[in-house]
């Protein structure tokens, strides 16, 4: 029978499995030190993923203004690094690479 603290970790397995995707040989050769880190930052990493859908859900009911700026927030985090302007059509190909699309632009 395995130790109590033994169970406790294999309790974890299931949602470390399901939020990191690690499989059971990645999770049974882990220290319990790592389990328990990865355990312990989950429902952070659970609250950050719950606010992306709150903004993703929030988006298209925001003013044209308010778009913009959580846009080029985004693009700033995204493409900051890159020095130099891209063009309209580059910008809009960016946009419509994580499903953003524009009024009059033709899927072909």
């Amino acid at each position: 029978m395995p130790r109590p603290d033994a169970l406790a970790s294999l309790r974890v397995f299931p949602a470390l499995s399901f939020w990191y995707g690690l499989g059971w040989d990645e999770l049974t050769r882990m220290p319990n030190w790592a389990l328990r880190m990865y355990a312990e930052e989950l429902p952070a990493l659970q609250a950050q993923r719950e606010m992306l859908n709150f903004r993703a859900s929030s988006f298209p009911h925001l003013k044209t203004s308010e778009r913009s700026k959580m846009l080029y927030e985004v693009e700033l985090r995204g493409l900051g690094h890159r020095t130099g302007k891209i063009s309209k059509d580059q910008y809009q190909g960016v946009l419509a690479g994580v499903g953003i699309g524009f009024a009059g632009q033709s899927d072909g």
